[in-house]
């Protein structure tokens, strides 16, 4: 069964939930399908996705801390300098 399938089983449909809720129960059953694979590190596995939305930070708003890095303004401003540059 697909993960969608199984979040729209278990926990409702998209029209029934709304996005926010939809995608928290989305992302809860990938973070326990991810459970199974301790070799596949990825930002929903390791907790950090869950605690952006229980955050309510829907827009991934900086500062954001990804397995430790902090992602803030500065890098992103310096990011992008650095692809305009390109």
């Amino acid at each position: 069964m697909r993960l969608r399938d199984e979040v729209n089983t278990r926990d409702g449909t998209l029209q029934a939930l709304g996005e926010k809720k939809w995608i928290a129960a989305y992302v809860k059953h990938r973070r326990e399908w991810l459970a199974t694979m301790p070799n596949l590190r990825t930002l929903l596995s390791d907790g950090r996705l869950p605690g952006l939305i229980a955050a309510g930070n829907w827009d991934l708003l900086p500062p954001l801390d990804i397995q430790g890095v902090i992602i803030d303004d500065s890098k992103l401003e310096s990011s992008s300098a650095s692809a305009k540059i390109l």
